[in-house]
C-alpha cells in the first residue's frame, strides 16, 4: 500500500470510528457504503471537507442515513482540520463527539502496536467475567477507564496477544453477529 492510500485508508477508519460509536458495525458498513461517493476521487476527509464547504455535510449524513447528525457535523467539521495519520489520542479526545473509547478505537485499529483498549459493552463483559469490577456502559475518561484499560491490556499480555487481537476475539465471542450462527446452528 503506498502512502496515499495508507492515508486514505486511515482517514476512512477515522470516519468509520466516529459513525460507529453507539451504532452497531452492521450500521454503520452501511453508512460508509453509502457515503462512499463523497471520496469517489479524493481522499475521505478531503470529500468531508468539499461538503461542508458546499454547506452540505448535514444533508450528505441524512441522505446516508447516519444518525447522530448534529454530533457528527461538529465531530467532522474539526476532523478534517487534523492528520489522521498522526494525530495523538489527546487531540482526539478533545474534539467533540469522540470519548476515549472512539479514539483508543480508532489508534488501535489504524496503527500497529497501539496499547490501547476500547472499552465497549462487549469489552466490559469479557472484563466482568474475568472478575473485575466493570459497569455494564462505558465509563468517561478517567480512573475507571484507566484501570479497566490496564486490566485489559494486562489480559491481553498474559495471553501472548496484542490488546488489537484480544479486542477481536471479544468481539466476535459477544457481537450479535456470533449470536446469531450459534443460534443458526442448533
Amino acid at each position: 500500500m503506498n502512502e496515499i492510500e495508507l492515508k486514505g485508508d486511515t482517514e476512512w477508519k477515522l470516519i468509520y470510528s466516529t459513525i460507529v460509536a453507539g451504532k452497531s458495525a452492521k450500521f454503520t458498513n452501511g453508512v460508509m457504503s453509502r457515503l462512499e461517493w463523497l471520496w469517489y476521487d479524493v481522499s475521505p476527509l478531503e470529500g468531508v471537507r468539499q461538503a461542508i464547504k458546499a454547506s452540505d455535510l448535514g444533508n450528505v449524513l441524512r441522505d446516508a442515513r447516519s444518525g447522530s447528525y448534529t454530533r457528527l457535523t461538529k465531530c467532522l467539521t474539526e476532523l478534517v482540520e487534523i492528520d489522521a495519520m498522526t494525530v495523538t489520542l489527546e487531540k482526539l479526545e478533545s474534539i467533540h463527539g469522540i470519548g476515549p473509547k472512539t479514539a483508543r478505537f480508532f489508534l488501535m485499529w489504524s496503527r500497529d502496536d497501539q496499547r490501547y483498549a476500547a472499552l465497549d459493552t462487549h469489552i466490559l463483559k469479557y472484563l466482568r467475567e474475568l472478575g473485575h469490577d466493570a459497569p455494564k456502559s462505558t465509563p468517561p475518561s478517567g480512573p475507571v477507564y484507566r484501570r479497566l484499560e490496564e486490566a485489559f491490556i494486562d489480559e491481553a499480555d498474559r495471553q501472548g496477544k496484542t490488546p488489537r487481537e484480544l479486542d477481536y476475539e471479544v468481539w466476535e465471542r459477544f457481537s450479535n453477529r456470533q449470536q446469531l450462527a450459534m443460534k443458526l446452528t442448533t
